[in-house]
């Protein structure tokens, strides 16, 4: 369906039908892609395994503070591996990580089992 289509069908549910319109064309195209984007968000309907600017993160040995900011296009991190490392990260919650070792933030990148 377009979403010229979209638009004509809301006004008609919304008896918009008649010129002048309550509501332009401009903000009906902005309140399609709104819902767009809502529903795509709660949903996670888009997965992004291969942008390098969304996907990868430079880390830096002995960083202080290794909370690394993420794009603000980023929901949710589904797996995560180290490039000089073969295997996948293994998924914990900062709680879990604090029970699993109290220290884990002073890791060295080559000792990093989780994300």
């Amino acid at each position: 369906m377009k979403g010229s289509e979209i638009i004509l069908q809301a006004r008609g549910l919304m008896k918009d039908t008649k010129q002048p319109f309550l509501w332009t064309p401009l903000e009906m195209i902005q309140y399609l892609n709104n819902s767009v984007n809502e529903a795509a968000e709660k949903a996670r309907l888009f997965l992004d395994s291969v942008t390098a600017a969304i996907c990868q993160i430079p880390i830096l040995a002995a960083d202080p503070a290794p909370d690394y900011p993420l794009d603000n296009r980023v929901l949710e991190i589904l797996s995560a591996k180290m490039s000089s490392q073969a295997r996948f990260l293994d998924r914990k919650t900062k709680a879990e990580l604090d029970r699993w070792n109290p220290d884990w933030r002073n890791e060295t990148p080559e000792t990093r089992a989780v994300f």
